[in-house]
């Protein structure tokens, strides 16, 4: 009877412990995708301005990426490819001949992710809104109106 309690015990033991260092295991790291766009906020017409997107994958700089810049002014739109100009970045170079607010949007592919980071240029000082933006403020703007108590 004893041995049986004691055999049990030590089988218990083993299997408590095994569990302990599944446990301590570290499970793998997620990584994903990470687009930083590069560029200054402010610009003149007929300036031409670099626009960056610096990809990384973890702690990792990404060489095969696909980005392609999308600048939106307005109605406008425009999209143009990058080109790998070093380990990481993306590259191109944007002669603004308008004024207004571009946004800008880095489309990104890598290791079988997509991404779109977003960011806004000020070329002179002209401010234009996007058609998308202006959709979004008229809805803000009547759901404040809704919402006000008389």
């Amino acid at each position: 009877m004893k041995k049986s309690i004691v055999t049990a015990l030590t089988g218990l033991i083993a299997i408590l412990s095994g569990c302990g260092e599944q446990e301590a295991q570290t499970e793998p790291e997620v990584k994903i995708v990470e687009v930083e766009i590069l560029a200054d906020e402010k610009g003149e017409v007929n300036e031409t301005m670099p626009i960056e997107a610096k990809v990384t994958y973890g702690d990792e700089l990404v060489e095969d990426a696909e980005v392609t810049f999308e600048l939106i002014n307005g109605e406008k739109k425009e999209r143009i490819a990058a080109k790998g100009e070093e380990k990481g970045i993306y590259h191109i170079d944007k002669t603004f001949t308008e004024e207004g607010t571009y946004e800008v949007i880095a489309h990104t592919n890598a290791k079988s992710m997509h991404t779109m980071p977003k960011m806004h240029i000020q070329v002179g000082d002209k401010v234009t809104v996007n058609a998308e933006n202006e959709e979004m403020n008229h809805e803000e703007m009547d759901m404040e109106e809704s919402s006000h108590e008389h």
